[in-house]
């Protein structure tokens, strides 16, 4: 246990709550609590008590605060670093952060015509309210959800605040997002294939008008030009939208951006061969441009199909 002198204690604005937290006394948080002691006060690094016993890892007096009557003041500071302390239970005591939500659920009574039971979800502690508008700081970018992902706290990600909060993000915005984000996929996976796809059947229709199998090598739809002229556009422009996309993404959102560096690698990878395949465009058919469009056709789907899972 490290011993402060007086001078010590007044420079640092600890409180007796503060040094029993963070040494994790619990008898001693338990008396002064209850004898007045304020949990919303502060020393001069920005930290209160509860900051204190995330700080020195203190689950059980992190426990010991959230089942107090002072749990909801406990949980207002944001001095520290723009963020409330859920976002660090969530890192460092998520045992804590559980017990947090479990306090955000409310039982009613029988209430309405029909006398029935409600649940009453609190999700203040998970994101800043909108309404909250002095929180003009890095704390506005804190989503619970996000943290408890990026931590793989996987045991809050069932709780049922957070199954509640998911549902009510998605019954409210998120779903639109999802749909019109597959729509704009779906959109880019058709410019590519289909005019691929068209490229290929064109080909084929032409082979079958050769005579003998050493056509099969040599034969390019040089009939079909201007149209593959046009397709071959069609998909260039497809590309260069969806490259320019993947670009902002990474400006905006690198982390991300490398937290998925496979997906963002075969993306890249699929638009570098599609440009290979268009240009230029007055290129004519060729059996080998037939197999690299099927690759094309055949890889794009598979992205397809990844970014729905995802």
């Amino acid at each position: 246990m490290k011993i402060f002198t007086l001078a010590e204690l007044l420079n640092l604005r600890n409180t007796p709550l503060h040094l029993a937290s963070a040494n994790g006394y619990q008898e001693v948080v338990k008396i002064l609590l209850a004898n007045g002691a304020k949990p919303t006060a502060i020393n001069s690094q920005g930290l209160n008590c509860l900051d204190l016993a995330i700080e020195n890892d203190r689950t059980e007096i992190g426990l010991q605060i959230i089942r107090s009557k002072f749990w909801e003041k406990a949980l207002e500071n944001r001095e520290f670093d723009g963020h409330t302390p859920m976002k660090r239970l969530i890192e460092k005591l998520p045992i804590v952060a559980s017990a947090v939500m479990d306090r955000c659920i409310t039982y009613t009574g029988d209430i309405g015509d029909y006398n029935e039971a409600q649940i009453v979800f609190n999700f203040s502690y998970l994101e800043t309210p909108p309404c909250q508008i002095r929180y003009k700081d890095p704390g506005n970018d804190f989503l619970a959800a996000s943290s408890i992902l990026s931590y793989n706290r996987i045991k809050l990600m069932k709780h049922p605040l957070i199954w509640a909060y998911r549902y009510h993000k998605w019954r409210s915005i998120l779903r639109y997002f999802y749909y019109g984000g597959c729509f704009i996929n779906l959109v880019l996976l058709l410019t590519i294939c289909i005019p691929v796809g068209l490229n290929i059947s064109d080909y084929y229709e032409a082979l079958r008008n050769q005579t003998g199998n050493s056509a099969a090598r040599t034969v390019a739809v040089t009939q079909y030009s201007e149209a593959v002229y046009t397709r071959n556009i069609i998909t260039f422009s497809a590309v260069i939208f969806n490259t320019f996309i993947n670009l902002i993404k990474l400006l905006l959102k690198p982390r991300k951006v490398i937290a998925q560096i496979t997906t963002f690698i075969l993306e890249n990878g699929i638009e570098l061969i599609a440009l290979f395949y268009c240009i230029p465009f007055q290129r004519p058919t060729t059996n080998f441009k037939v197999q690299l469009g099927a690759l094309i056709v055949f890889l794009s789907i598979i992205n397809f199909l990844a970014r729905l899972k995802r």
